[in-house]
């Protein structure tokens, strides 16, 4: 599932081309009472479609834990849905807005209780 904060968006055509992306949160599971893994991914929406680049690692403790993807490229994200179905995003200075969340992913037939704090998404524009 996920979710997108419609509040803060990014539009490069008027602020200027995007290098690169940092993106963290922090994150933690809540209830093991089921057995399934939550994935964990960084989402962006533009131009109707939406793209993710995963994290790496699942969260497994009942402690909060960082994630964390940094320098975050285009290419670096998959398209998952949309008009456009391969498309990557456009950082250049022509792309249109960007919208930012992130993805959480049920895996093993069930879903865990868990929770996300300290999301933060840094936007490196082009010199």
């Amino acid at each position: 599932m996920g979710y997108v904060n419609l509040d803060q968006t990014y539009n490069p055509s008027v602020a200027g081309a995007i290098d690169n992306i940092d993106y963290s949160e922090d994150r933690i599971i809540v209830d093991f009472t089921l057995t399934a893994q939550v994935g964990s991914g960084f989402l962006i929406e533009q131009g109707g479609n939406t793209f993710v680049a995963n994290l790496p690692g699942l969260p497994t403790s009942l402690m909060w834990e960082p994630g964390a993807l940094n320098a975050l490229e285009p290419g670096d994200f998959t398209w998952i849905s949309g008009a456009n179905a391969g498309a990557m995003p456009d950082f250049s200075a022509s792309g249109g807005e960007i919208s930012f969340g992130f993805l959480r992913s049920s895996m093993a037939g069930g879903l865990n209780v868990h929770g996300i704090d300290n999301w933060r998404v840094t936007i490196h524009r082009c010199p």
